[in-house]
């Protein structure tokens, strides 16, 4: 198999190849997901597409930061705005791509 790449949102090199089987005669999904901060890719029905999927990069977006939206946990990228409830420490956000900038908001 070919080397995967680090997590391209938090840097791990935690990541894990999950396969489940769907029977004859759909056979195997295989996909990638960091074992750190749960960044995954979609499913594929050919190990070698999954992981090219897993190791491609699109470049960067620009440069964001997280913004915290008060106690309820729930941050926002200051960039394109996408939030997720619980803050995991993406070094790029998931939607945009943009590159977060250190945050003492988040």
């Amino acid at each position: 198999m070919t080397e995967l790449k680090p997590c391209p949102f938090c840097g791990s090199e935690n990541i894990s190849m999950w396969i489940t089987d769907r029977g004859e005669p759909f056979g195997a999904l295989y996909y990638f997901e960091c074992q750190n901060c749960g960044v995954k890719t979609e499913p594929d029905d050919d190990e070698i597409d999954a992981t090219f999927a897993w190791n491609r990069r699109s470049e960067v977006r620009g440069v964001g930061k997280w913004i915290s939206h008060g106690d309820c946990g729930v941050v926002e990228c200051s960039a394109c705005k996408w939030s997720i409830e619980e803050y995991v420490e993406y070094n790029y956000c998931p939607s945009c791509g943009a590159k977060m900038e250190v945050s003492e908001d988040a």
